[in-house]
This record gives C-alpha cells, sequence and structure tokens, in this order.
C-alpha cells in the first residue's frame, strides 16, 4: 500500500470517531455558553443547586424582642398603588386626609368620645369646628406615612378589651390588685391630675407605673408574648406593651380620649429590639410615654424609633417609611 492510500484508509478509519468528538465538544460549548450568558440563568451554588433558583413561597419574617417573639402581630398590608404614591410625596404634598384617615381629635372616633371639655390633640377641648386646617395637622408618627383600617385581626388586644369591660371599671382594678397602699396611692394621684393639663397627667401616669418592676412574658405567663390586662399588670407587672395598655386606660380614667391614644409597637434601632410604647396625641403633636423613661418626649425626638402598627379601640394603623 503506497503512501496516499495509507492516509486515504486512516482519513476513512478515524474520521467517524473525529466527527462524534466534534460533535461532543460543540454541544459542551453550547451548554457552557447558555450556562454562563443567557439570561435568567447563573451558576450553580455550593450544593449544587443553581444560585438564583427561585425561593419557595415568602413568608413575613416577624421582628422579635429579647425573650419574647409577636407572633400576633400584624405587620402593614398589601399596599394600593395609590398609596405608594402618596407614601413617596413629601408631607407638603400630602393630601387632606379622608373621614377615615382623620388624625385623633380631628372628627368625633367611633367610641364617641369627643365631646367638649375633653383634652383634644390640639391642647384644647377636642372640638373640631374651631380646628385650623387638617392638612397642615397631619401627624406623621416617628416620621412614617399611615394607613387606618377597622380594628380586627388582633386576638391579645381583643382579650384584653372584653377583659376590661367586663372589669366594672378601672377604679375597680386599683381595689381589686391585692395591693393594700394602691387605692390610696392612685387617688392621690387622681386629685393632682385634677387641676392638670394632658401633659400634667402623661407626665403623673407615666412615672406612676413605671415603679412596677419589668417582667417577661416568660417569667409570668410562660410564653413568649401575652398581652395583659391592666388587673393582671397590677398585681405581676409586665414588659413594655403591658406598661403602655394600663397607662391607656389610666389616662382614660383620668379624661384623656380614648382617640388621642394609641399603643404603638415598634423597632428600637438603637437595642435591636422589639419594643411598644404609648403615644398621646395633644398640642399638635403626638409624645411618647416609655417604660425605659419617665421623660415625655415627643415623637419627632426619637429617630430610633420605627413604627410597624399603632392601635387603640376602634383603629389600626400600619406604618411605613417615606421614599
Amino acid at each position: 500500500m503506497n503512501a496516499a492510500a495509507a492516509v486515504a484508509n486512516t482519513r476513512r478509519r478515524f474520521l467517524p470517531a473525529t466527527a462524534l468528538l466534534a460533535a461532543f465538544t460543540l454541544a459542551a460549548l453550547l451548554g457552557l455558553g447558555a450556562l454562563f450568558f443567557l439570561p435568567g440563568r447563573a451558576p450553580a451554588a455550593e450544593g449544587g443547586a443553581p444560585a438564583n433558583t427561585a425561593p419557595p413561597a415568602a413568608t413575613e419574617e416577624r421582628p422579635t424582642r429579647s425573650g419574647d417573639t409577636l407572633d400576633s402581630m400584624i405587620l402593614p398590608p398589601v399596599y394600593t398603588e395609590e398609596e405608594k404614591a402618596r407614601a413617596a410625596r413629601p408631607n407638603e404634598d400630602d393630601p387632606p386626609r379622608t373621614k377615615a384617615e382623620n388624625i385623633p381629635g380631628d372628627a368625633p372616633d367611633e367610641t364617641g368620645d369627643d365631646s367638649p371639655g375633653k383634652t383634644g390633640p390640639r391642647g384644647g377641648n377636642g372640638n373640631s369646628a374651631a380646628a385650623p386646617d387638617k392638612k397642615s395637622e397631619i401627624i406623621r408618627l416617628f416620621g412614617f406615612v399611615e394607613f387606618r383600617r377597622p380594628l380586627k385581626n388582633m386576638p391579645k388586644w381583643e382579650r384584653v378589651l372584653n377583659e376590661m369591660k367586663k372589669s366594672g371599671g378601672f377604679e375597680a382594678l386599683i381595689q381589686k390588685s391585692g395591693r393594700k397602699d394602691l387605692p390610696d396611692r392612685w387617688e392621690a394621684l387622681k386629685k393632682s391630675a385634677d387641676s392638670a393639663d394632658t401633659t400634667g397627667k402623661m407626665k403623673a401616669v407615666n412615672a406612676f407605673f413605671n415603679q412596677w418592676p419589668y417582667r417577661t412574658d416568660m417569667e409570668n405567663y410562660g410564653v413568649p408574648d401575652y398581652w395583659a390586662t391592666p388587673l393582671e399588670f397590677l398585681k405581676r407587672s409586665g414588659d413594655c406593651e403591658d406598661y403602655a395598655i394600663i397607662k391607656y386606660y389610666a389616662l382614660k380614667e383620668l379624661g384623656v380620649p380614648a382617640g388621642d391614644m394609641r399603643l404603638v409597637v415598634l423597632k428600637d434601632t438603637l437595642r435591636n429590639l422589639d419594643h411598644a410604647v404609648l403615644a398621646v396625641y395633644t398640642d399638635g403633636a403626638a409624645y411618647i410615654l416609655d417604660n425605659v423613661s419617665n421623660l415625655i418626649l415627643s415623637h419627632s425626638r426619637l429617630k430610633h424609633y420605627k413604627p410597624a402598627v399603632s392601635l387603640n379601640e376602634s383603629s389600626i394603623w400600619a406604618h411605613i417609611k417615606p421614599k
């Protein structure tokens, strides 16, 4: 066999194998190209799964306090495009509030407790007829936009409300507390508050109940989160929302309208934990009663507080940070 014939014979022998190898090489190159360059794909992460594999259906991650959880807290609802647009606008561009969005005192709240003689959010008698333009009086609690809804799906707070309706009133709870000196001390506070304005009442009530020692729900009830009634607090003390609850009812007993107050569940970004306080609307601002301090400060001074929800006996407000 001459050299030309040998070469031709070799080509015939190895051409199928060469073609097959080329096909495999081309397929491999195409696969790598798809892996690295096609849209929507990414290299596999450690463990073999693609790095951008769609996660399972998202669940709301709820913040927790030290030794406490807030599984019953209502997180801000899904907002409409209109509401998102409102959140992005600066304060001066906000439209006047509708009846369902009025700040406490702008109109009689559902409890009807906005009668003349009551201290309203402007430090007067709560009569909205003499109120200045509502647009100028919008209060963004801690600088957040808020959306109001009827109160629902708050079983722990609703339990407190129902127990208070059956309690016979705040005075009866003072008598039932089992603390022998408490009726006299409360009576002295009431007498001193008779001539005080809303600020004076707030200071007295805040300092009075901050004397109770802080106790976690796990210590008191063996559960991570429990909202205590005022009577339970008087007997056992409690944690942050329990202080806020009893201050709410104490101020209501002293004549502060329920519509001018809210329990506020928030994030304390300094201590990196969840917290609850009482907000009272008076003199054109919101003032905060806090179990960590006897000082009564305007909400605008507490930049480290980020509210999630606030509520009273008739409504719940969701809060989102404006863009």
